[in-house]
């Protein structure tokens, strides 16, 4: 049975109420990360925590249900964390995206968010230099481009405190005791990786 003109009016109006209570919900969620912000300048902690990230992405993921596309699901939240990542400290992406590669910069766009500032580069010493010299905070490039020591590492560290600890070394002023903070926690998971083997089946 279709609505009648007056069942629509109270139907949109009950959706404007929505809209107002996710809007509120958001201004709320902001004054929240100003408060975060403050924490992580507090504790020499970079804005950008990709591992937090994923862990709030997965964790709407798994409680999702209904009608709702998963993936636009995880788009507004793509868009709502680069913002928010924005607000607490100056954010911009250097993407290796040459003429015949410009599928990287789509890929970059979709993850860092459509208002995320972003530059093209035709080589990877151009990205890896606009990290180094502070001009980019994150520098997007293929596996198969990246340098040796680079892949390394890639490969070689079994968290994201590898990874986060290795980014820092980049910055014009590391924080060296953080870097080594950051490795302790890598080589302590990585020790209790070899110590607890994955079930193989075995009874």
């Amino acid at each position: 049975m279709r609505a009648t003109p007056s069942d629509l009016a109270e139907l949109r109006h009950r959706l404007d109420e929505i809209d107002d209570k996710v809007h509120d919900l958001l201004i709320e969620r902001v004054e929240i990360i100003s408060m975060v912000a403050a924490s992580k300048r507090d504790g020499r902690l970079a804005a950008f925590q990709p591992a937090r990230e994923a862990e709030i992405i997965r964790r709407l993921v798994g409680r999702h249900h209904g009608d709702f596309p998963v993936a636009t699901l995880v788009r507004m939240w793509r868009e709502m964390l680069a913002a928010t990542v924005r607000l607490q400290s100056p954010f911009a992406v250097a993407v290796f995206a040459p003429t015949e590669a410009q599928g990287f910069w789509d890929l970059a766009r979709d993850h860092y968010g459509s208002n995320t500032p972003m530059s093209a580069y035709r080589s990877t010493g151009q990205v890896i230099r606009a990290v180094t010299e502070g001009q980019t905070a994150i520098g997007v490039l293929p596996a198969d481009r990246m340098p040796d020591a680079v892949r390394f590492l890639r490969d070689l560290v079994p968290s994201t405190y590898g990874v986060e600890a290795f980014a820092q070394t980049f910055g014009a002023h590391p924080d060296w005791a953080l870097v080594l903070g950051d490795l302790a926690v890598c080589a302590g998971v990585g020790v209790v990786s070899l110590a607890v083997p994955e079930n193989d089946g075995v009874a």
